[in-house]
């Protein structure tokens, strides 16, 4: 049986990670904000809508069902473009709108951007009338990876870090994969939050569980898709995160057999 590496003691996590812990987490399925009013996969932990495109935020809000996100199994959570970006504002605004538990930011290159995406919540929260507990997950880039120290202490919302998805795929077995990975660990650990592994060029089934599996195994507590097809893969792969009742484990339980 492979030895697992587990992700920081439970005091270490912050009250959004012990939020997010307390839900299932395995899969984060990325959807266009056009998809998100048709029947979507009911197997996705989280439905990610992608606010990433700025024709995405002038949309009409689609009609959210009453018992779809609030309170099921099934989480709502947007991805926001890097801060960089002109619609950024207006992409977080458009994120509370759709009443999400979760924003993801692309792209975070420290620390300090993710204490201005706090700051910047409050204000939209208090603005809309909601209570205040969004949480964040931070889309680590290159530089941020460097700066992962950084993020430790940035806020309380931080639930959870990610790998960026690299344009083009870098080979996984690569020394900078490798690292790349062991880094977004560590500034887990740091910063109390649990880690989700970014999405997959792999196409081969096989070859994806494979990926899924490895994740498990090195200490990451779920994983991103933009494919619906993924989604049984990356749930059986990180099944032993599952509770009784749907309460979420840290990755500390036996892992399925590879």
């Amino acid at each position: 049986m492979a030895e697992t590496f587990k992700i920081g003691s439970p005091r270490s996590l912050t009250l959004a990670a012990k939020a997010l812990q307390s839900w299932r987490h395995r899969s984060w399925l990325i959807l266009p904000l056009s998809e998100l009013a048709q029947k979507r996969p009911q197997e996705a932990d989280w439905i990610v809508v992608d606010l990433t495109d700025p024709d995405s935020v002038s949309l009409e809000a689609p009609e959210i069902p009453e018992h779809g996100f609030t309170g099921g199994s099934q989480r709502l959570a947007a991805l926001l473009p890097c801060w960089s970006a002109p619609h950024a504002q207006v992409a977080l605004t458009r994120a509370l709108q759709l009443r999400t538990s979760a924003v993801v930011l692309s792209a975070a290159e420290n620390g300090a951007e993710v204490q201005r995406l706090d700051v910047l919540l409050r204000v939209e929260e208090a603005r809309i009338g909601l209570k205040g507990e969004t949480a964040i997950v931070a889309m680590l880039s290159d530089a941020g990876l460097l700066a992962a120290a950084s993020f430790r202490h940035s806020s309380s919302r931080l639930a959870a870090v990610a790998l960026q998805a690299g344009q083009p795929p870098i080979d996984r077995r690569s020394h900078f994969s490798q690292f790349a990975r062991a880094q977004l660990i560590l500034a887990a650990r740091a910063a109390g939050a649990l880690a989700i592994d970014a999405t997959s060029a792999a196409t081969d089934p096989d070859a994806f569980r494979d990926e899924c599996l490895d994740a498990y195994h090195s200490g990451f507590a779920g994983k991103f898709s933009v494919r619906p097809d993924q989604v049984a893969t990356i749930n059986n792969a990180f099944a032993a995160t599952v509770q009784p009742e749907g309460r979420s484990s840290s990755n500390t339980s036996a892992p399925p057999s590879a």
